[in-house]
Parts: C-alpha cells; sequence; structure tokens
C-alpha cells in the first residue's frame, strides 16, 4: 500500500507477541500500522483476538491442534522457533 509507515518487523510475532513464540503465528493487528495498532490486543488474552498458522493458514497446525501465542511455543513439534541450547 502506497504510503505504509509500517517497519519492516512488523509482522514479526517476537516483536508483537514475545520471543518464545513461533514465527508461523500471524493475528490481524500484526498488518496494521502503529497508529492504527494503538491498543489492540495481541497476547491472545482478548476475546476478539484472531490467529493463524502461516503452516496451514488456518486455526489450526499442522500437528491438527489449535494455535495461539500461549500454544505455539518451543515445546511443540511444528514450531518453526529453533532448539534451545
Amino acid at each position: 500500500m502506497r504510503g505504509d509507515s509500517r517497519d519492516s518487523d512488523s509482522v514479526v510475532p517476537s516483536r508483537r507477541l514475545g520471543s518464545h513464540v513461533c514465527p508461523d503465528l500471524r493475528t490481524k493487528t500484526m498488518y496494521l500500522n502503529e497508529e492504527a495498532r494503538g491498543d489492540a490486543d495481541e497476547t491472545g488474552q482478548g476475546c476478539s483476538a484472531a490467529f493463524w498458522c502461516l503452516k496451514t493458514m488456518d486455526a489450526i497446525g499442522p500437528d491438527d491442534r489449535p494455535i495461539g501465542p500461549e500454544l505455539c511455543t518451543r515445546g511443540r513439534g511444528c514450531c518453526g522457533l529453533p532448539p534451545q541450547a
């Protein structure tokens, strides 16, 4: 979109949801610019938060389990985060 003020990291989950969250998790508010985003809840705690997995493009992960910031972490087999050292 022309004149879009989003920075290049605007849809990086670690910036919005925390470094413990799978980089394939997305929410619609990640695509809003900073001014429009305002106080949007991206933590998954709000009842209107909607997430999808980039691997399945659905609210169900590749392992056929529900997704969300509290569910899509390193302990999950399909998580795109590198293993902890």
